[in-house]
C-alpha cells in the first residue's frame, strides 16, 4: 500500500465514524459538468436557483477504493441534495455532509477546501507521513484528499 493509500485509508475511516452519511434517497441528479470544479459548480448553481451549497466528501462506493474527495454540493427547495459536478455518476459515490457554505462565504469557498483538506492531513497521519504525502500529492492539482 502507498503513502497516498494509506493516508486516504485513515481519513476514509475518520470521515465515515465522525459526520453523517447521506443515502441516496436525499439525492437527485443534477447536471453534470464533470469538470472537476464543484466548487465553482455548486455555487453557480445556487446563485442562479437560489440554492444551499453543501461542503461534503464523497467515497466511491467500492470499499476496497480508497479515493477520498472533497467535495462540494447543492441542497433544493425540497431538500433534496444535488450534485451538479458528477451528474448521474452520484450513484457510484457516498456522501457525507461536512457543512453548509453559507453565501457570505462563497468567495473563499476555495480557501475553506484548502484548509478542511490540511485538517483532514494534519489530524489523520504523522508528520512523516504527512510530510511524504504532501511532497507526491501537490504535484497533483485535484480535489482529491
Amino acid at each position: 500500500m502507498s503513502y497516498i493509500d494509506n493516508v486516504q485509508r485513515k481519513i476514509k475511516i475518520y470521515i465515515k465514524n465522525t459526520y453523517a452519511y447521506l443515502q441516496l434517497d436525499d439525492m437527485v441528479m443534477g447536471k453534470g459538468l464533470f469538470n472537476r470544479q464543484c466548487h465553482q459548480n455548486s455555487i453557480q448553481k445556487a446563485n442562479e436557483d437560489d440554492l444551499d451549497v453543501y461542503m461534503a466528501v464523497s467515497l466511491h462506493n467500492d470499499d476496497d477504493d480508497n479515493d477520498v474527495f472533497i467535495h462540494f454540493i447543492n441542497k433544493d427547495k425540497n431538500n433534496k441534495y444535488v450534485d451538479n459536478t458528477l451528474g448521474y455518476q452520484y450513484k457510484s459515490y457516498k456522501y457525507y455532509i461536512i457543512r453548509k457554505i453559507n453565501i457570505n462565504e462563497y468567495n473563499k469557498i476555495f480557501t475553506i477546501f484548502l484548509d478542511y483538506r490540511k485538517f483532514l492531513i494534519d489530524t489523520q497521519v504523522g508528520e512523516f507521513q504527512r510530510k511524504v504525502y504532501n511532497f507526491f500529492h501537490n504535484k497533483k492539482a485535484e480535489n482529491y484528499i
